[in-house]
């Protein structure tokens, strides 16, 4: 799937047809009035692990407190983030998402959140979204994965 020249606004989802448990998403946005930006990934109705962008602390984060499995240690449930400064007003996103892991590399690989993540196999949605004010979405793209596993059923 590919996007380009799209404003996103605050309560809106335009990947809400998308269902997968593993993706290359690679985007490049420009900062508009948002205060906040990113992906949710490997969402249901009670999970979600959220991959963005914090426009005001210049941040980088990847949030698994939304994650299934958090309770086996105090410290799993985190949100972890990384400083990141925008790029001529724009910032890229690499992300790959699959059964146990979600990695960021945020301008080009200059800033990365790599992180486990232990979301049950039904969690598959996809979701864009901003937060705070309006979004330009400059160019999407999803792409599947293919699993390295040959018998694969799901």
């Amino acid at each position: 799937m590919s996007l380009q020249d799209l404003t996103i606004k605050p309560g809106s989802n335009v990947l809400s047809d998308i269902s997968t448990a593993k993706a290359e998403i690679i985007a490049e946005f420009e900062i508009g009035t948002a205060v906040e930006f990113g992906f949710k990934v490997r969402s249901s109705s009670t999970q979600e692990i959220t991959t963005g962008y914090d426009v005001l602390n210049e941040e980088l984060f990847v949030d698994r407190t939304k994650s299934n499995a958090i309770d086996f240690h105090p410290d799993f449930a985190a949100k972890h983030q990384a400083p990141m400064k925008p790029e001529h007003e724009r910032i890229t996103l690499s992300i790959y998402v699959d059964w146990s892991s979600v990695e960021v590399f945020g301008n080009k690989g200059k800033t990365i959140v790599s992180d486990m993540i232990f979301p049950d196999l039904e969690s598959r949605g996809l979701e864009l979204y901003a937060l705070g004010g309006e979004l330009k979405v400059v160019s999407l793209q999803i792409n599947d994965l293919v699993s390295i596993w040959e018998n694969e059923t799901v």
